[in-house]
């Protein structure tokens, strides 16, 4: 494999064993988006007004949907509306923002109300409290929620009074995971609802059910508390906590023209411990197709390789066979000379000698001088045989055809290797 290979496997070992260490992560970053989103977190609070004073009457949570407007539960202001929906006389609506986003209670009023997903929208002049995002990606089942608020069981164990009560606090904060994706209410409503493991009270009603990001999925409506019939079965078992799930809500800010913060991309945190994180998942995806791309290129590369191996094999073959033609075809021009020039030699060396006359006593010796004819014969070097030439001019011409032949092929066979 190559090293590009063996890095990305090593990585993929890395990120599998630092899952731990992944989670440790996403904890720390779901306590960051719990804080930013207990900002927005406010206390609802009922207030009768009479000729002794002002009561607190009841109380429950709420969160700020978009600037100076808050939602609830319909059934927390539902003493403060007549029969029509009209406001009651001496009925009184404040909301306590948390400490840093406002120092006191705030007059409010109840402007829109939907019975059946028992919603409503408040409008409170002067609060100053940052918005709570929704979201539409619900978390699946066994994903870690939150619930905050103001459970009134908390309240009564540290026995605030009414003044306590109105003050701006921290609220609370329980986690649980999703027991269930309900189409149905507490009582066979159609209503989308979230059964869920984060534990509230009276006095959550109305508060935000958020994911591990910080952002609202429901609105708390309904605790079961245990309830035993006359026979001993359980009837209702306790710790049964339902929100109704975010689709009413956007349904009814929509009809109502408010506007709000959605974002529907998927939350990255809140997985059970043990498991990988859609975070993780995402990078492992990465790594997966990195490494598949990795494996492609360097298939690709071994086959371009095996490619230039097999075309410099054949062009080495072709060009060995190439010099070797021209040293056969070379080696047989020069043997064919040198044999027509022995030829030629041995053809001269047969011509027949000149017979002497035969002369009388009285004659005189022969003139040793040779003719003019025979002296212009042997000063002619024209008259020599043709097959004197050197044989070393044909040697050297084969050999530079040999050379030149070899460097083309050479040639060739690198630029067709090397690509």
């Amino acid at each position: 494999m190559t090293y590009r290979t063996n890095l990305l496997i090593c990585t993929v070992l890395v990120v599998l064993a630092g899952g731990r260490l992944a989670f440790a992560s996403s904890q720390t970053n779901e306590e960051t988006a719990l804080s930013d989103a207990e900002r927005s977190v406010v206390r609802v609070s009922i207030v009768r007004q009479t000729d002794e004073g002002r009561f607190l009457q009841s109380y429950g949570s709420g969160f700020v949907v978009a600037p100076g407007v808050v939602v609830t539960n319909r059934h927390v202001v539902a003493a403060t509306l007549g029969p029509d929906g009209e406001r009651l006389n001496g009925m009184l609506v404040w909301v306590t923002p948390t400490p840093g986003q406002g120092d006191r209670a705030l007059n409010a009023e109840v402007q829109w109300t939907w019975p059946t997903p028992d919603l409503a929208i408040i409008k409170v002049p002067g609060l100053e409290a940052p918005v709570l995002p929704l979201t539409s990606s619900i978390p699946g089942r066994t994903d870690r929620v939150r619930a905050a608020g103001y459970p009134g069981k908390a309240e009564e164990m540290l026995q605030l009074t009414a003044d306590d009560i109105i003050k701006p606090r921290t609220p609370y904060s329980t986690v649980g995971a999703i027991a269930l994706l309900s189409d149905r209410a507490v009582g066979g409503d159609a209503v989308a609802t979230v059964f869920h493991g984060a534990t509230i009270s009276r006095g959550n009603s109305g508060g935000p059910l958020l994911d591990a990001c910080g952002r609202l999925i429901g609105v708390n409506t309904w605790a079961g508390v245990s309830q035993v019939d006359s026979d001993g079965a359980v009837a209702v078992a306790g710790d049964q906590n339902v929100a109704t799930r975010v689709d009413s809500l956007i349904t009814l800010l929509q009809r109502t023209e408010t506007a709000f913060q959605l974002d529907p991309e998927p939350c990255a945190l809140g997985k059970p411990e043990g498991g990988v994180d859609v975070a993780t998942k995402q990078k492992l995806t990465e790594l997966e197709e990195a490494l598949a791309r990795s494996e492609r290129e360097a298939a690709a590369e071994r086959l371009r390789s095996a490619n230039k191996t097999a075309h410099g094999e054949l062009i080495q073959r072709w060009t060995w066979a190439i010099v070797g033609a021209s040293v056969v075809t070379g080696g047989a021009l020069v043997l064919g000379r040198r044999r027509r020039s022995r030829s030629a030699r041995a053809e001269d060396s047969h011509e027949p000698a000149p017979q002497p006359s035969v002369l009388s006593a009285n004659a005189a010796p022969p003139d040793p001088q040779p003719n003019a004819a025979d002296r212009v014969a042997l000063s002619d070097p024209a008259e020599k045989p043709k097959s004197s030439r050197p044989l070393w001019r044909a040697a050297a011409l084969w050999t530079g055809v040999i050379i030149i032949g070899a460097l083309v092929a050479l040639v060739v066979s690198a630029s067709l290797a090397w690509g």
